[in-house]
C-alpha cells in the first residue's frame, strides 16, 4: 500500500486478504483524528491517531489471531478528533499480513 493521508468524513479502505495475522501501520499526529477498524463486518473499534508529537510507522491496530481464510480489514475516516487535535486526518502506510 502506499501512504495515504484519508479526511473525508466517512470514507474507508477495505483490505481483503488470506492469512490469520495482520497489523496495520500509520501515524501519530497533532492533526490527526479518530479512525473506525472492524474485521471482517464485527463492530468498529475507535483507534485515536492524535500524538503530540508526529510519530510515524505505528502499528494502529493488530487483531487477535484470526480463523482461516479470507478477511477483510475496514478502516473508517469518523471525521472525529480528541479535544487536543488540530485536524481528524488519518492515514495509510502499510498492511502487513502473515
Amino acid at each position: 500500500f502506499l501512504f495515504e493521508v484519508l479526511r473525508l468524513k466517512q470514507k474507508f479502505l477495505e483490505i481483503i486478504f488470506e492469512g490469520a495475522k495482520a497489523a496495520y501501520y500509520g501515524s501519530r499526529a497533532s492533526a490527526h483524528g479518530i479512525l473506525a477498524v472492524s474485521v471482517d463486518g464485527g463492530e468498529e473499534i475507535m483507534v485515536d491517531c492524535y500524538s503530540v508529537g508526529r510519530i510515524d510507522n505505528v502499528v494502529l491496530f493488530e487483531p487477535d489471531t484470526l480463523p482461516a481464510g479470507t478477511q477483510v480489514i475496514k478502516v473508517r475516516v469518523t471525521g472525529e478528533h480528541n479535544s487536543l487535535a488540530s485536524g481528524s486526518y488519518v492515514n495509510v502506510d502499510r498492511v502487513v499480513v502473515d
